[in-house]
């Protein structure tokens, strides 16, 4: 009773503090300004410029050039001038005297925030020049092309050059760089991967039109004997365009509206706004050092023409792009000092769903201003807001992220469903007497139980919100990785499983000491542990952040429930606790899957037919890609990553360790097949919710949040459209997911330290004393895990894909230890020293690969399994080491069968 009433206790307090943390705070559009650019040299006041350049560097703001109609507009005989200063925003101290605050567009100073001073640069532009395109590098701002005060479109330029702050000399440094093939004006640009992108276009002798897609490499500059120059790209495939403006996420280019082309009444050459929208594949740098070609596809057109806005687009989230204001094609015949202003419009567009949606307003619609950010803000550098009338302010944007509300009744599901977590935990403390109990469940699970933990281990949330998020993102070729590495599923039964259970392991790595030497075995044990423990906090922060955005519940409180419950129950019930815990947590979160797929199914109109129509024509049910290319998750390259990766299941200590808790080896090959076949059904259901929620949300586009990442729209969806109740049981889910992926690797690395170096050095050790030592590092391990994850909450994290990056991860530090087990169980002649030399050369092949080619990440594990087996190998033959009986250890002496 005494536990019981710990157990009740301690869920109380957990809940209580969750209880108030629940928030209704919508995303939106919060909109500040900073203080004016001071005026040019000579004037008492600063109206605003159009066409300005702007960037950010060394997190100051730099602004230069631009035109405007300081002496009056030119319906009052005003003339247009030009401006070659360049002016310099610092943040600075609360007392710097000069210091002046952000300010709400009512000019109401903002107190808390920090201050800033504008400082005129020692230095001009090489011209008075604007209109040119301007990104802002980690070497300074390119600016790029543009025009004068010449003519009526003045004297275009092919110039560009970079505006670097010097922070120590306290100066701005230019730095010239090629030229643009040809003169420029009016154009857009981006940049991915230190490559700036230019889309435009130039007329010729006779007037026509000629489009243009120019790229610079600036990597180049960085590598021996390395030049910069512009490459020539084949643009894209519809009309020239000019005024657009261009956006880049997740390493594509996009190409948004602006004019095209177009006679007037007349027959003269003139032009019209476009409504068409194109993205670049962005080319890449192939193994051997060339730049090869991206392409081009036409996407949705524009909801209305957006002509000469603030320009870049501005990404937030991971697959979203704002658009801000421009001109939207509304003609105007009426007096032009009377003229009604530009759109005020933020059109948000989703480059996965390839949607749009009116996002919101900007406080004054604005023309040929630049954007840029700034830390989290999205800064629209003064402008036009009617002809010849300028902006005076630096408008900026902060997006609120979404915080839903949780309800009462969802969380009376999750505090019952989280008791009962904790029950499971105080039923199961009675059987804990042994190190044996503790760890191996005294090998009296049902194979089916046995089964079912094994697919829920890997299940962790993490895995919940990836596979939708993946089919969401692209298409099923990461499901077929299940499907085609089936065959893989009979070496398990017939290699791995007999040895594991005949040779009656204490741990996977006790395998290595008898068939290597001591050495290796721990070297084995302690790239697990060390694997696992920065998983720990992995699969408590990731699902924290979704969590929290979502349900509104704080991110550190999250993160404490799951840490501190599921380290509860493991201390209380062991390895028992968390299997039958699993189950529950698996059956839940299928069930969930197959509610939601139904949902979401029947919420659409159309039906099933419509959403298989939708994402067969959008490509989203591809299950393999027919190529030979090892950039891409091909046929050959999924088959190979599959069948190898089997012997990754050995080193996973999690997974032997639930193969020793059936009864004998024949329920562990039983419970090997139900993992395989509830694994397959349930990624099945995982990623047909993930499909279901493209056409949803493509359906459906003002329910998607720009701030959350692809990996919260499960969550998302859950949250928004599921009934009460129901959200909260499949929520709290989640949060068993969780608890299961820390609570497994928590009991599986206490069990590797306890047997692989605490029994191994001191084998007169008591039961008893092993016992207390488990259940000591379960609570230490526990805390670790639940630290880590705050800590990278407080740091913030950067990962971009949460799937891809675990994959990675797995190749890196865990391909060679699974060539070990591979290399030790095929051949004879394998040695310790030459297994200690594999292990090393298979991790610099997998680092090699990853930061030196652009294979896919599908293949840097069996790289990694590769390199081992035959590095280790060809060293045992050179260096056999000690001799010693390997009699039971290999294919060619496997112990005899015990069931």
């Amino acid at each position: 009773m005494k536990k019981l009433r710990v157990s009740l206790i301690l869920l109380t307090l957990v809940t209580s503090a969750l209880a108030g943390t629940a928030s209704t705070t919508n995303e939106h559009l919060t909109w500040s300004k900073l203080p004016q650019i001071p005026p040019p040299a000579g004037r008492d006041e600063q109206i605003g410029l159009a066409g300005m350049y702007a960037g950010v560097h060394n997190d100051v703001l730099i602004v230069a050039g631009g035109a405007n109609f300081a002496d009056g507009p030119n319906w009052e005989d005003g003339k247009k001038l030009w401006y070659d200063e360049i002016f310099v925003l610092e943040k600075v101290s609360g007392d710097d005297a000069d210091g002046q605050p952000e300010a709400t567009m009512e000019d109401v100073a903002v107190a808390d925030g920090p201050r800033y001073k504008w400082t005129r640069a020692n230095t001009h532009l090489p011209v008075a020049i604007g209109y040119g395109a301007s990104i802002s590098t980690p070497k300074g701002v390119v600016c790029i092309g543009g025009h004068d005060e010449a003519d009526d479109r003045g004297k275009q330029y092919a110039d560009v050059f970079r505006m670097a702050w010097n922070p120590d000399a306290r100066k701005i440094e230019i730095e010239t760089l090629p030229p643009l093939p040809r003169v420029s004006t009016m154009w857009c640009a981006g940049m991915i991967d230190q490559v700036i992108y230019v889309a435009g276009y130039t007329k010729l002798e006779d007037d026509q039109p000629q489009k243009h897609f120019w790229a610079l490499d600036l990597a180049a500059a960085d590598e021996p004997n390395g030049t910069l120059s512009w490459m020539t790209l084949d643009p894209w495939s519809g009309p020239p365009l000019t005024k657009a403006t261009s956006g880049v996420q997740d390493g594509k280019f996009y190409l948004f509206g602006g004019d095209k082309p177009a006679p007037d009444k007349d027959g003269k050459p003139a032009t019209e706004p476009s409504l068409v929208v194109y993205r670049f594949q962005s080319a890449k740098r192939a193994i051997d050092g060339t730049f090869q070609e991206g392409e081009w596809k036409r996407m949705g057109d524009l909801p209305r023409p957006v002509v000469v806005p603030p320009s870049p687009a501005q990404p937030t989230g991971q697959s979203h792009l704002l658009v801000f204001s421009g001109w939207d094609g509304t003609p105007y015949d009426g007096e032009i000092s009377k003229h009604p202003g530009f759109s005020s419009e933020v059109l948000a567009y989703h480059t996965i769903t390839d949607t749009w949606r009116t996002f919101e307003s900007i406080p004054r619609g604005v023309v040929t201003g630049p954007a840029t950010k700034w830390g989290d803000m999205i800064l629209i550098v003064s402008g036009e807001m009617r002809p010849c009338v300028r902006n005076p302010d630096i408008m900026v944007a902060r997006l609120s992220p979404v915080k839903g509300s949780f309800g009462a009744i969802n969380w009376a599901v999750l505090i019952a469903y989280l008791a009962v977590l904790v029950w499971i935990g105080f039923y199961f403390s009675a059987r804990e007497n042994s190190t044996e109990d503790f760890f191996l469940a005294g090998r009296r699970i049902p194979p089916w139980a046995a089964g079912f933990s094994m697919f829920a281990t890997l299940l962790s949330a993490i895995t919940f919100m990836a596979a939708p998020a993946k089919a969401f993102t692209s298409d099923w070729t990461f499901w077929f990785m299940g499907i085609i590495g089936l065959p893989g599923l009979l070496l398990v039964i017939y290699l791995l499983v007999p040895f594991f259970r005949r040779l009656n392991l204490s741990t996977a790595y006790e395998y290595l000491e008898r068939r290597f030497n001591l050495a290796v075995r721990w070297i084995g044990s302690f790239l697990f542990i060390a694997f696992q423990l920065g998983r720990m906090a992995v699969v408590l922060y990731l699902p924290a952040l979704a969590l929290s955005a979502v349900t509104g519940m704080d991110t550190y409180v999250c993160i404490i429930i799951m840490g501190v419950l599921s380290t509860f129950y493991t201390v209380l019930g062991g390895v028992e606790a968390v299997i039958w815990s699993d189950v529950l947590q698996g059956v839940v979160l299928m069930g969930a899957a197959l509610l939601s797929v139904i949902l979401i199914v029947n919420s659409i109109d159309g039906g099933l037919g419509h959403v298989l129509s939708t994402a067969y024509a959008d490509g989203k049910l591809r299950i393999v890609h027919m190529t030979w290319d090892a950039t891409m998750p091909a046929l050959w390259v999924v088959a190979v990553a599959s069948i190898l990766g089997v012997f990754n299941q050995a080193t996973d200590q999690s997974t032997v360790q639930r193969w020793m808790t059936t009864a004998g080896e024949t329920g562990t090959r039983k419970a090997v097949c139900v993992s395989a076949v509830v694994g397959i059904i349930a990624s099945f259901l995982f990623f047909a919710v993930g499909t279901a929620l493209y056409v949803f949300f493509k359906t459906n586009p003002s329910l998607l949040e720009p701030t959350l990442k692809n990996d919260a729209v499960y969550p998302l969806y859950i949250m928004q459209q599921l009934p009460v109740g129901i959200s909260g049981l499949i929520i709290a889910g989640v949060f068993s997911a969780s608890m299961s992926s820390l609570d497994s690797a928590i009991n599986a690395v206490s069990m590797s330290i306890t047997n692989d170096f605490y029994k191994r050095l001191k084998p007169d050790a008591s039961e008893r004393s092993a016992l207390k030592l488990a259940r000591l590092l379960t609570v230490i391990l526990g805390v670790v895990g639940t630290a880590g994850a705050a800590v990278l909450v407080y740091h913030g994290d950067a990962v971009k894909s949460i799937w891809d990056v675990y994959i990675s991860i797995m190749g890196l530090f865990l391909g060679g230890l699974a060539g070990l087990f591979a290399v030790g169980m095929l051949t004879r002649r394998a040695s310790g020293v030459g297994a200690i030399v594999g292990v090393v050369s298979s991790a610099g092949a997998v680092f090699a690969a990853q930061k030196l080619t652009e294979l896919h990440f599908f293949l840097y594990g069996p790289i990694g399994i590769v390199t081992c087996f035959i590095v280790t190998y060809a060293v045992s033959v050179m260096i056999p080491g000690k001799k010693k009986s390997i009699e039971g250890l290999t294919v060619y002496s496997m112990p005899a069968r015990r069931d």
